[in-house]
């Protein structure tokens, strides 16, 4: 029986994102405060924020990306280079992995917020290394109910985030996974993934996003 040894919430936002606020220091320590030993920072199409969080010696990160392509957003992990927004999801998986990042797909259904199913392709899912089965900031749990379903349909390895703007989200979804220390060793332990803490935020918490982009509009500061 494996047993799992890391709760790992896979969608993180810092105020290096349009829509979020969230400092670095209040993300790690509701981080080590509701048990999360991994994040993956996936700021909108930039990697500055993850790249100053790895070495904080509390929690291990994941640089991450959630890039805005033509046809929706798509996240890449263990990235050593930002990847330019405005390409096509193919050239943008592509992208991703000509520098050895894993593709994953973020809440695919979601109409709302730029889900990337219609536009799924058969050259697009050979390129696709995991799909967010569940997206805690989703209004309607069947938009994760559907990104399981695909994820199952073409034998895709699970991810789960809690997609959090605001320090206090993290947490609210996770995926345990057994110890893992570099891209190799996370693929594998996506393979063996446990429990997916399926946890919805409260719908106000969409308010908060639309804060920040104002805020941002206004050239406020952005410091970690």
């Amino acid at each position: 029986c494996m047993r799992y040894t890391m709760r790992c919430d896979l969608h993180v936002h810092t105020l290096h994102s349009h829509d979020s606020l969230a400092q670095a220091e209040p993300i790690l320590a509701r981080a080590v405060a509701r048990g999360i030993g991994c994040l993956a920072i996936t700021d909108h199409n930039t990697i500055e924020a993850a790249h100053r969080m790895v070495d904080n010696g509390r929690v291990q990160i994941i640089v991450g990306e959630e890039i805005a392509t033509r046809e929706g957003e798509m996240i890449g992990l263990w990235l050593h280079e930002a990847v330019s927004p405005g390409m096509s999801a193919l050239e943008t998986a592509r992208a991703i992995r000509k520098q050895g990042g894993l593709v994953v797909l973020p809440h695919p259904y979601d109409v709302l917020r730029s889900g990337i199913a219609p536009a799924i392709s058969p050259e697009l899912l050979e390129l696709v290394d995991a799909i967010e089965v569940w997206n805690a900031r989703c209004w309607r749990p069947r938009w994760n109910r559907q990104a399981l379903q695909l994820a199952q349909r073409y034998d895709k390895f699970f991810t789960a985030g809690s997609d959090a703007h605001l320090a206090h989200e993290v947490g609210q979804a996770w995926i345990e996974l057994p110890e893992f220390h570099n891209r190799d060793s996370f693929a594998a332990a996506l393979q063996t993934a446990g429990h997916v803490k399926r946890c919805a935020s409260r719908h106000s918490v969409h308010l908060s996003s639309t804060l920040a982009k104002l805020v941002h509009r206004l050239h406020i500061r952005r410091t970690l």
